[in-house]
């Protein structure tokens, strides 16, 4: 696998009965974990799940495709989602 040259970022997800309810993205893992410990404060365990993964970024790859097709965005979105660590409150 090629090292990565692009930036790296920390993508906190909060599901909330099924649905992602909010992301958020930071340049720092310490804040992407704080942001998800506010979540797991006030979630319910039952239901809820949180999930923190970190992205690299390249930028001469978003150039060529800032204009996907919506229905392109969501399979990538999903493929991100099954990488994240998914964490609950228990």
């Amino acid at each position: 696998m090629r090292a990565s040259t692009g930036e790296r970022i920390w993508v906190a997800v909060l599901v909330e009965r099924g649905f992602v309810s909010e992301i958020e993205a930071y340049r720092d893992e310490a804040s992407a974990r704080r942001r998800e410990q506010a979540w797991r404060r006030r979630m319910n365990p039952d239901y809820d799940e949180t999930g923190l993964c970190d992205v690299i970024v390249n930028e001469s790859r978003m150039k060529h495709r800032s204009h996907r097709l919506r229905s392109e965005a969501q399979d990538t979105s999903s493929r991100v989602s099954r990488v994240c660590t998914r964490r609950s409150r228990t």
